[in-house]
C-alpha cells in the first residue's frame, strides 16, 4: 500500500536523487550532473521559504516516487492571479512505475495549486511523461527560449 506525504528539508537527498535519475533516464548526463552540483544550493533555500514544495509516494516506508512544485510570480492573468505553479522533478523508481503514482502525485500538486488560488501550472514534458500530463488536461504551447 502506498502512502503520500510532503517533503521536508531532511528529504533533500531524495529530491536530488530523483532529479539526477530523471535526467539520466532522459539521456541527458550533463543535466544530471548539474542536478547534483547546482540544484542542492537552490533547493536548500527554496524548501524552507516555500517557493518549492515536494510531494512523495512511499512504499513500506521508502520513498519510491516524487514531484515538486515551484511557486513563482507572474504577470496578472485574466483571473487576476499573480502566482503560477511549475511542476518539476517528476520521478518514479523503475519497479514502481505504471501504478498511477505519477498521476496521483501530479493531481495532488494541482489540487495544492488550486487551493492557493493558482490556476495556471506549467511544466516541460519528457516523451515518457507527455501522455500522463495530457491525461490530466495539460496541452502543448508554442514557447521559445533564448540562452546566452
Amino acid at each position: 500500500m502506498y502512502t503520500f506525504r510532503q517533503a521536508t528539508l531532511d528529504d533533500m537527498p531524495i529530491i536530488i536523487h530523483h532529479r539526477h535519475q530523471m535526467f539520466l533516464d532522459m539521456d541527458s548526463p550533463e543535466r544530471a550532473e548539474m542536478a547534483q552540483r547546482v540544484f542542492p544550493g537552490w533547493l536548500e533555500k527554496a524548501l524552507p521559504e516555500g517557493t518549492y514544495l515536494g510531494l512523495f509516494a512511499e512504499f513500506e516506508g521508502q520513498v519510491v516516487a516524487g514531484t515538486g512544485i515551484m511557486f513563482h510570480h507572474w504577470l496578472p492573468g485574466s483571473d487576476g492571479s499573480t502566482l503560477r505553479g511549475y511542476l518539476l522533478n517528476v520521478y518514479v523508481e523503475r519497479e514502481h512505475r505504471r501504478k498511477g503514482l505519477a498521476k496521483t502525485l501530479l493531481q495532488q500538486a494541482l489540487d495544492i495549486c488550486q487551493g492557493r488560488g493558482i490556476n495556471t501550472v506549467t511544466l516541460h514534458a519528457s516523451e515518457m511523461g507527455r501522455p500522463v500530463y495530457q491525461g490530466l488536461g495539460f496541452r502543448a504551447l508554442n514557447e521559445m527560449m533564448w540562452k546566452a
